[in-house]
């Protein structure tokens, strides 16, 4: 099993946020199009050609602490 060679991150602020994304450039391709506290949001194109996108969201399911990311 390779180790994985790539990341984007959006560091968390104390206890709030925090989200890594992690991949090997060997199997797949990941262009970031967009990122903030709360969501990393990018391309993803894997070794057959298929693209699709990809979301990776921080938010609590308590409506209450949501509003505080």
């Amino acid at each position: 099993m390779s180790s994985l060679s790539r990341n984007e991150c959006v560091e968390a602020k104390g206890f709030l946020g925090g989200i890594w994304v992690l991949w090997n450039d060997d199997t797949i391709a990941v262009e970031v199009i967009s990122k903030n506290m709360q969501v990393v949001n990018a391309v993803v194109k894997g070794s057959d050609g298929v693209e699709w996108i990809l979301s990776a969201v921080c938010a609590s399911p308590n409506e209450a602490l949501r509003n505080q990311l």
